[in-house]
């Protein structure tokens, strides 16, 4: 039940400042188990869960008195102190892990002094003239005088209005879930009354989980929480799969009173013996970007980890923290489940939103041309480059890796000063923490970045947020615009530059829906059964035997189980019985489920399903004579790609001749129409009410011409003229207009295009549903490719076929016709080979040729791996429900469908949509190539670098090789040993120190070293030329061959072969990393 409070506020008892909170009294944890698997850990468990003889009372609350209390946590004097702890770190003694401060001692609610802690708060108090001044009040009047000690030190006055609202929700015990702006103090609002609660009840650790969705998240609130744990004596420390293994050890040893962490690692340590005891003391549950993981599995995860944690350490606090949710009732019931309260705190205090939307219009041709890029382009990297100069520093957000790949190197090409970096998901690690590091320090104006940067990761003051295309979708502009203006008070300022008409009308819509507050609702997925799998693994690991009836209860405490009935579980528990080796036993005699009789292939299959990210391999583009294109994800495959497809890649169109185990053999085309970028797979959907309202508003445009733009959406009278000269001219030139209630359906060339304002998954939905009835009526078959706004089917279909179809499609059973028309269809499969991986039908590490996914597709076409893939499909990818409503208001006829027949020319809104398959692509002749490449590759000479001499280690300089002379060499020693880095030059600095004090590279920056000693190298042999060879990333054998082909003495020539050699490279590395070993 999720209860709203008045204005936000909690709902619930308010217990007494000192009292524990009803339903977090513990009895002992549970026995060790055996297995050791992850070192420090005590490995997972597979044998009886021991709770010993005390047992449990209903939904997860141990049954038992004060005693297990105080086993627990020892002795209370007549203070209500507890003596020394048993089994916890001595009084006193250090922290441990680098992400612990300070030291730890447990001192009394009188707040006695620990050695150097509280005295230099004191100190810094009687420092402090504005401490009087923290407004105790209100919330802030409830916390520690520690705490209330520290926001003075960090000169915080008073709450602000989230911190008002949630701060006594939290204290008061209650389940709570947390609404608020970016930059609001919600964080602080959840976190500050837990340690308040930890300070005063001293409870052993680890008593606190921090879940983020993001190891980057991880790493910011590590810094974040330690200062203010290690100001109080407590200690933090994080813990992902990149944790080394020594740190594990100390978090085994001496547990953290607060552990930050993922789902998945959580989903590890309730196996793994020794840190499944220190969770049995688990208290309180904090769920941080909580709309990040309720909307896919990794959310139905969590769910069910929660409620496994509640049943080992009894009933907690749970904690959910969001900036951005459409339907807050939703998340807080996901949260905590069906039948626990919680307490929604939607605090949106005015937080300014000041968004623009740009389409700004081509300049001259002349211009662009000698730059190689379209005009259009250029003009929209201008205004680009204007907004972010007048406002630096800035994050630019693009919709995909390749857009943000494209767009910084055409920065470079016409502003090589302008210092930006690219962020995203397929770059090194080590070059993401180098752009937030330096947008952080004022050393950058941009990063370019896609979601990577969406959340809360912390890269310093951003003064304004430029989106480069349309967002697509309200959660996403209003999250990324909220990065600027970090803070309550301060606008959040966003500029959307469109980049074509489709995009500014959708943009427009998108930031009008953004400052009205109309998100999109949070879609939860409803009892995926690879996490059920999955889960139930997990479980049995735990437990050996386990009821049937008990299992199910346990899993319908989670919301994406909560409707789970007793035929579905019995039906997953016979799948895993039925797989060879088993991953359980099944015995519905005994209305049991047990751990098979080796366990060995359960404790594999726990592990390799850890994460339910599915695991993407990639597919190597190669001409028929064998030489590389570039690399496609298989979502792209699976969706689009088969034999006569036509794509970009690479700024070329390519026909698809065939596709084989991990490759795809094309040809290349002279004729760009049609082709399908290559990053379309990545494409964020766009919902069907963005859509319908810009249906609505070419309508109202064609009514009152382009003022409703201005007047009512903000753009300016030229840009709005622009955006709806397509719609004017349509209505110019007495065609029907395609809006939110009429469907248009016209013919040109080889394409059938039929026009509806139904967004992308609809979509989708839709021009399979029409290929396959057009392919059954006339035994043809059909290519479709849909937008938001139109279906494309190529073939001979002509428009009078094309409405009966759709006509005919509203007596139909539309799931029924669906999965037979996506039964054979990539995208289908692909979600069959994700539950089968998921569902341990096929090892994670093995590759799958074409035959063998049509064999697993007719084995498993009507079993749960089946139905799960069709579930997931259903809900992730299409929209049915929404087609159906279409279909019935065409058959109602309150949707008008207006036949255009064959034209000679496209209507003018088509041809925005072709023009955007065409463009959108960056199809380019080889000659504008190549002035692509070298313009890029020249850019890089006037990035700045860092310049160390690897012989006397005393000579560091940050510079750019276009400022350095021909003679590279060392100013202090005369060496030619000089590194090319690109990397922060502290670290450098750091990485010199330490090979003359201990010669020895840090441990942080061993790779660093290697780059150093390759790259010095290179200068060494090969002089200057070396040093531009290191600014591509190259492996030094690689780079050596180029250098060594010629003198080179054109340096465009070098450049060039450096490029394509770089451009070889990564094709040969992504696909040797992405290919799955045969099992």
């Amino acid at each position: 039940m999720v209860q709203r409070g008045p204005q936000g506020g909690a709902l619930g008892d308010n217990r007494g400042r000192g009292e524990q909170p009803a339903g977090l009294r513990r009895g002992p944890p549970g026995q060790a188990g055996h297995h050791n698997r992850e070192e420090g850990d005590g490995g997972p468990r597979v044998g009886p869960r021991g709770r010993g003889p005390r047992g449990r009372g209903p939904r997860g609350h141990k049954v038992g008195g004060p005693r297990g209390r105080a086993r627990r946590e020892g002795k209370r004097d007549s203070r209500g102190e507890r003596g020394p702890r048993r089994n916890g770190r001595a009084a006193g003694e250090p922290g441990h892990g680098v992400a612990r401060h300070g030291r730890r001692r447990r001192q009394g609610r009188d707040g006695e002094d620990s050695p150097g802690g509280l005295e230099a708060l004191r100190r810094a108090r009687r420092a402090l003239p504005h401490l009087d001044e923290v407004d105790l009040s209100g919330a802030f009047e409830l916390l520690h005088p520690r705490i209330r000690e520290l926001l003075a030190l960090r000169g915080i006055s008073g709450p602000t209005p989230p911190q008002s609202d949630a701060i006594p929700a939290v204290a008061s015990g209650a389940n709570v879930l947390i609404v608020a702006p970016t930059g609001s103090g919600k964080t602080e609002a959840a976190l500050l009354p837990v340690l308040d609660a930890i300070l005063r009840l001293r409870p052993e650790p680890v008593s606190a989980l921090y879940v983020t969705p993001l190891r980057a998240l991880n790493r910011d609130l590590v810094e974040r929480i330690s200062w203010w744990a290690s100001q109080l004596g407590l200690s933090v420390a994080v813990r992902h799969g990149d944790t080394p293994a020594d740190e594990r050890r100390r978090q085994a040893r001496s547990p953290p009173d607060l552990l930050i962490t993922t789902p998945e690692t959580l989903q590890v340590l309730l196996v793994a013996d020794v840190m499944r005891r220190h969770l049995s003391r688990v208290r309180w549950v904090m769920v941080d970007e909580i709309q990040e993981l309720a909307e896919d599995k990794r959310g139905s995860q969590l769910a069910v980890i929660l409620e496994r944690l509640a049943r080992l350490s009894g009933e907690y606090q749970r904690i959910g923290l969001s900036a951005t949710l459409g339907s807050p009732e939703a998340a807080g019931a996901f949260l905590v489940g069906p039948g626990r309260s919680c307490s929604v705190v939607v605090s949106r205090p005015p937080k300014p939103y000041e968004i623009r939307v740009a389409f700004p219009g081509p300049g001259g041709d002349g211009e662009a041309q000698s730059l190689g890029l379209h005009p259009a382009a250029l003009a929209r990297l201008r205004v680009l480059l204007a907004e972010a100069r007048s406002n630096s520093p800035v994050l630019i957000f693009t919709n995909t890796r390749s857009e943000a790949e494209v767009l910084i190197s055409r920065i470079r090409l016409l502003d090589p000063d302008f210092r930006a970096e690219v962020h995203h998901s397929s770059i090194s690690l080590e070059r993401r923490l180098s752009a937030e590091s330096g947008l952080k320090r004022g050393d950058l104006d941009a990063v370019i970045c896609t979601s990577s940067l969406e959340l809360g990761i912390d890269v310093g003051t951003v003064n304004a947020v430029i989106h480069y295309g349309s967002p697509r979708q309200v959660t996403k502009l209003v999250q990324r615009v909220g990065r600027s203006g970090h803070s309550l008070g301060r606008v959040s300022r966003g500029l959307i530059i469109a980049v074509d008409e489709d995009d500014a009308l959708e943009a427009a819509v998108i930031a009008r829906r953004a400052t009205a507050g109309l998100l999109e609702d949070l879609v939860i997925p409803h009892a995926p059964r690879d996490v059920l799998v999955q889960q139930v693994a997990g479980i049995l690991l735990e437990d050996r035997v386990i009821k049937v009836a008990d299992l199910l209860a346990l899993l319908r405490r989670s919301y994406p189980y909560r409707d789970l009935s007793e035929a579905d579980l019995s039906e997953a528990l016979d799948f895993m019985s039925g797989l060879r080796p088993p991953l359980a036993r099944y015995s519905q005699a005994d209305g049991a489920a047990y751990v098979p009789a080796s366990a060995r292939r359960l404790l594999e299959y726990h592990f390799e399903t850890l994460t339910m990210i599915p695991e993407e391999p990639k597919y190597v583009v190669i001409r028929e004579d064998g030489s590389p294109i570039g690399v496609l994800d298989e979502e792209f495959v699976a969706g689009y790609v088969s034999i006569g497809v036509k794509f970009v890649l690479a700024g070329r169109p390519w026909v698809v001749k065939q596709v084989l185990e991990g490759t795809v053999v094309v040809e290349e085309s002279d004729d760009p129409l049609g082709a399908i970028p290559s990053w379309v797979g990545e494409e964020i959907p766009v919902p069907l009410e963005v859509a319908r309202e810009v249906g609505a508003l070419r309508r109202r445009i064609a009514e009152s011409g382009p003022r409703v733009l201005v007047e009512e959406y903000g753009m300016s009278q030229e840009d709005a003229e622009r955006a709806a000269a397509h719609v004017l001219e349509q209505v110019r030139r007495g065609l029907p207009l395609p809006t939110e209630s009429r469907i248009t359906v016209e013919r040109w060339e080889d394409y059938s295009i039929v026009h509806t304002h139904m967004g992308l998954k609809a979509n989708r939905t839709l021009a399979r549903l029409l290929a396959h009835a057009l392919s059954r009526a006339s035994g043809e078959d059909y290519v479709v490719y849909q937008d938001p706004y139109r279906i494309y089917i190529r073939g001979n279909a002509t428009t009078r076929m094309v409405v009966e179809a759709l006509r005919s499609l509203a007596s139909s059973d539309i799931e029924s016709e669906a999965r037979a028309a996506f039964e054979d269809s990539w995208l289908f499969l692909r979600k069959l080979v994700h539950a089968a991986r998921k569902m341990g039908v096929v090892s994670a590490k093995s590759a799958l040729s074409g035959a063998d996914v049509r064999r697993l597709r007719d084995a498993m076409r009507d079993t749960l791996v089946g139905r799960e893939a069709w579930r997931s499909l259903a809900e992730e990818d299409l929209d049915l429900g929404a087609v159906s409503r279409l279909l019935l208001a065409v058959s109602e006829g309150s949707v008008e469908v207006a036949d255009l027949g064959e034209l000679e020319e496209p209507t003018p809104v088509a041809r925005v949509g072709l023009e955007r398959a065409m463009v959108r692509g960056e199809v380019v002749d080889r000659a504008r190539m190549r002035r692509l490449v070298l313009s890029s590759a020249r850019a890089r000479l006037g990035s700045p670098v860092v310049l160390a001499c690897m012989d006397c280690l005393d000579y560091v300089e940050r510079s750019r090789l276009s400022d350095v002379g021909g003679d590279l060499s060392c100013p202090v020693c005369g060496s030619r040993r000089i590194a090319v880095l690109d990397a922060d030059e502290d670290d450098v600095r750091a990485l010199l120190n330490g090979l003359l004090e201990r010669g020895r590279a840090p441990r942080d920056l061993e790779q660093l070293h290697r780059r150093a000693l390759s790259t010095s190298a290179l200068v060494e042999k090969h002089g200057y030329a070396g040093a531009v060879a290191s600014l591509f990333r190259l492996p030094r054998s690689a780079a050596d061959r180029v250098l060594s082909q010629s003198k080179w003495g054109d340096m465009d020539q070098l450049l060039l072969a450096l490029a394509e050699e770089e451009r070889n490279h990564l094709v040969r590395e992504m696909a040797l990393r992405s290919r799955p070993r045969r099992a």
